[in-house]
């Protein structure tokens, strides 16, 4: 009990926000299918909200935990042992990818008896969330590598060979128009650049890496810098804050410019494909500027709670991804530990000293967080990962605000666009891949490491989190004037 007590104590200030403990709740009753003993983390929060006396807390926390079962609670489809002719009407319900080489799309779609099926697709026919199809095909079993993957487990087969194919009904306008925003912003990137420096704008951007070179793509995987050309909650964050400052250059009322900006980062993420990453970042921004906007001070892990319960209710099976929870831990560290204790941790009042030892700080976070999941899915740790983060996180913010104000200013100076982008833009995407190709080829930067029980790394983030020391806030003095 007393152990209990100083665990409550502990992480008072994490767990006592209702949307955060409705997530962990929810997240629970997720895992109990296939993790009996996640059962334990439901009877810690039961205890804790019962030595707190917020005996509504408990309840509720029991529920969402039931609830997370029940909604999770799926028969894992039998797996087909043989091919035949499929004919039949389907919906598309996953935002469909598109393999930039070789032209194919992917997507899940479903029957009306809920089955599910991998869709590769290569024709003409531009496929859209929600679109409804009729589809003449080959229907085989998923391949041991697809079956092995957590994304697939409840797909019944995958559609190949597609013989016919058209849309019977259009999905959202939306989908329509988050497609045409990304191949707009991919006109612009190769007429500016040469097609290295596209691809690179292309992914960070718009989370597109089919363009990449494979020599480039190597060398990010190796130096541990692969999520960084991809759309994150860093993007949707710097998106957000670029918009607010235009809006408030042009003197833009407050909850027009709120509602606009609501608009223009759904329009964005639906582009990037909404990933984990994405729709995380959205709804914690979103949730941040509307507390701005009603003059109330912005709660980040209560928005971090309610973010995740939203995704988790729109696809449970997610928690299983390696994006959803590298996504999820990174953001959570860098919330608890970079926004409590680097100001304690830098003894320094120079600005340039405090930027240079808070990214040098949120480097190693990011590193410490990942590596460990990292190297149980791949069996490899990137040892030089803390330092190419290091050395080039802190330019992606300038290369995404100056791409988005070039893209901007194109519509109107062609000629000032161009100059952002050769005296700007280039120079900066030149240093990122120097860092990555030349950290890349260090053979020493990669240590393999063979397989090990989940069971660490639950050790290992519980003993992080409990590093975390939560800042207590001073009173502000009476004022007597």
């Amino acid at each position: 009990m007393i152990l209990l007590k100083l665990l409550s104590q502990h992480m008072f200030h994490i767990l006592y926000r209702p949307a955060l403990y409705a997530f962990i709740a929810f997240s629970t009753g997720i895992l109990l299918q296939d993790y009996s003993w996640a059962i334990l983390a439901m009877i810690i929060l039961s205890m804790f909200a019962y030595i707190e006396k917020k005996y509504s807390l408990l309840v509720s926390g029991l529920a969402m935990t039931i609830f997370g079962y029940i909604l999770a609670f799926q028969d894992i489809p039998t797996p087909l042992l043989n091919s035949y002719h499929f004919s039949g009407k389907l919906q598309i319900v996953s935002l469909p990818k598109t393999f930039i080489s070789s032209n194919i799309q992917s997507c899940i779609a479903k029957s009306k008896d809920d089955r599910k099926y991998l869709i590769h697709y290569q024709g003409p026919v531009e496929l859209n969330y929600f679109d409804c199809i009729f589809i003449k095909g080959k229907l085989s079993p998923l391949s041991e590598k697809q079956s092995q993957n957590t994304k697939y487990r409840y797909l019944n087969g995958k559609i190949t060979q597609i013989s016919s194919l058209e849309i019977t009904q259009k999905g959202l306008f939306i989908w329509r128009w988050g497609k045409a925003l990304k191949k707009e912003f991919h006109l612009f990137v190769s007429s500016h650049f040469p097609k290295n420096l596209s691809a690179v704008l292309d992914a960070i951007l718009f989370n597109e890496r089919s363009y990449l070179p494979a020599h480039i793509q190597n060398a990010l995987i190796q130096t541990g810098t692969l999520h960084i050309f991809s759309t994150s909650g860093l993007h949707i964050t710097i998106l957000c804050m670029f918009l607010l400052s235009i809006s408030n250059l042009i003197l833009i009322p407050r909850k027009a410019s709120i509602f606009l900006i609501t608009g223009i980062i759904f329009l964005y993420g639906i582009s990037t494909g909404l990933h984990p990453p994405v729709l995380r970042a959205i709804i914690m921004n979103l949730l941040n500027l509307y507390a701005y906007m009603l003059y109330r001070e912005p709660d980040p892990l209560s928005a971090f709670g309610f973010s995740g319960l939203f995704f988790l209710f729109w696809n449970p099976s997610s928690i299983y991804q390696i994006d959803f929870q590298l996504s999820h831990l990174s953001s959570l560290v860098i919330m608890l530990f970079l926004n409590s204790d680097s100001e304690n941790w830098i003894t320094t009042n120079k600005n340039l000293a405090r930027s240079f030892f808070k990214n040098l700080y949120g480097s190693i976070l990011l590193s410490l967080t990942s590596s460990p999941i990292i190297a149980y899915r791949f069996g490899i740790i990137p040892l030089l990962s803390f330092l190419a983060n290091f050395l080039i996180l802190w330019i992606i913010p300038s290369i995404i605000s100056f791409t988005l104000l070039a893209w901007l200013i194109s519509y109107f100076q062609n000629n000032i666009s161009i100059f952002i982008c050769t005296s700007i833009i280039k120079p900066l995407i030149g240093w990122v891949l120097l860092v990555t190709t030349s950290l890349a080829k260090i053979k020493s930067g990669i240590l393999y490491i063979s397989s090990f029980h989940y069971i660490w790394l639950i050790m290992f983030y519980l003993f992080l989190f409990m590093q975390w020391e939560p800042k207590v806030k001073k009173p502000e003095e009476p004022s007597y004037e």
